[in-house]
C-alpha cells in the first residue's frame, strides 16, 4: 500500500483555530484512507500536544515521516505554514509525488 502524508497548517492563535485546521486535515485523511492508502495525518497524531516537547522535535519528526511516505498531500493554505513549507521542500528534494488539494 502507498503511504500518504497530509501536510497543512496546524498551529493557530487559538485552540479553536487548531481544531479547525485539524478537522480540515482529518477530512482529507479520511478521503485517502477510503481510496485505499495508508495515511499519516500529523494533525490528528499529535493534536493538542502543544508544549509537551519543543516544536523542533515535532517538526523534525514529521520531516522524517515525509521521507517515509510515497505521496504528500498539500492542503489549501499550506504556504502560510513554515512546517508545511519545509515538508514541501523535503518532498520536492526527494522527488515524492505531491498532490495539491
Amino acid at each position: 500500500m502507498k503511504v500518504v502524508y497530509i501536510a497543512g497548517s496546524y498551529r493557530a492563535k487559538t485552540i479553536f483555530g487548531r481544531i479547525v485546521n485539524t478537522y480540515k486535515a482529518r477530512k482529507r485523511a479520511i478521503k485517502y484512507w477510503k481510496a485505499g492508502y495508508v495515511v499519516i495525518c500529523p494533525h490528528t497524531n499529535s493534536f493538542n500536544f502543544d508544549g509537551t516537547a519543543p516544536d523542533e522535535i515535532f517538526l523534525k519528526g514529521y520531516l522524517e515521516l515525509v521521507c517515509r511516505s510515497d505521496i504528500i498531500v498539500m492542503l489549501p493554505g499550506w504556504k502560510k505554514s513554515a512546517g508545511s513549507r519545509d515538508e514541501h521542500k523535503k518532498a520536492k528534494r526527494l522527488q515524492k509525488i505531491i498532490i495539491y488539494e
